[in-house]
């Protein structure tokens, strides 16, 4: 009777875990993470049916048997509480932790797609940058996603990068305003439709750097690829990265 009772409690307290991680988690697939979410229900769904099977759960399995699904119900645990997490974990802003947010990010484009962002989202944050700062959004439905990387280096990282934007990028444009032009040129709160493309971008920039990101646009350089744009500023050490 006293084996029937844990054997009840641990198929009981399996099933619950499997069962709330899928609830919990379940909205994600329609989110951008639907690639790795998707295939971890599928995963959950193979669990669910190995423990209604009630092997696991048999009194007369051997002892060695008994340890190897303690062992391997810690791991799925452990995964199910880490996989719970990351999501909430994106705007965690530590350089130490990059290598995984860039990792969730990557996954959630396709393969052609992820080749190419692989090359443009920095691999490494210098471990002396400050102020660092990485926010993402992932797309719901048919919403785009929103990924944000900021903070400070020294002259010769940012340096590096301005080279890989000016050898890759398909427009470069100057954030200091031109000569013997003023804000009021460029002010979109009235009508903007005379403002050519590249003025509007100088416009709209000038305004977020400034209202959001509290810099200084003058003497930043905007590099624009196919898919995101980079903020630099070899004064001050500036990165920005916006996709």
């Amino acid at each position: 009777m006293v084996k029937n009772k844990r054997r009840n409690f641990w198929m009981i307290l399996d099933l619950s875990v499997c069962i709330a991680f899928g609830l919990l988690n379940g909205i994600l697939v329609l989110t951008s993470y639907i690639v790795i979410y998707l295939t971890l229900m599928v995963f959950c769904g193979f669990v669910l049916i190995w423990i209604l099977g009630g092997r696991p759960y048999l009194p007369q399995l051997p002892r060695t048997k008994k340890c190897a699904y303690t062992i391997l119900r810690c791991i799925l645990y452990s995964g199910a509480l880490v996989f719970s997490l990351l999501p909430y974990s994106m705007n965690y802003d530590a350089v130490w932790y990059y290598p995984v947010q860039r990792a969730m990010v990557l996954s959630c484009y396709t393969s052609e797609a992820r080749q190419i962002l692989d090359n443009e989202i920095p691999r490494h944050i210098p471990s002396d940058a400050e102020n660092f700062q990485f926010r993402y959004s992932p797309k719901i439905g048919q919403g785009n996603s929103v990924l944000e990387i900021s903070f400070f280096a020294d002259s010769e990282t940012i340096a590096e990068y301005r080279d890989f934007a000016e050898e890759h990028c398909t427009k470069r444009l100057s954030l200091t305003l031109p000569e013997g032009m003023t804000e009021e040129n460029f002010d979109l709160d009235g009508d903007p439709s005379h403002l050519s493309s590249d003025e509007f971008t100088l416009s709209k920039w000038r305004e977020l750097l400034r209202e959001d990101y509290g810099q200084d646009p003058d003497g930043m350089e905007l590099y624009l690829f196919g898919s995101l744009l980079y903020v630099l500023s070899e004064e001050n050490g500036y990165f920005l990265l916006y996709n």
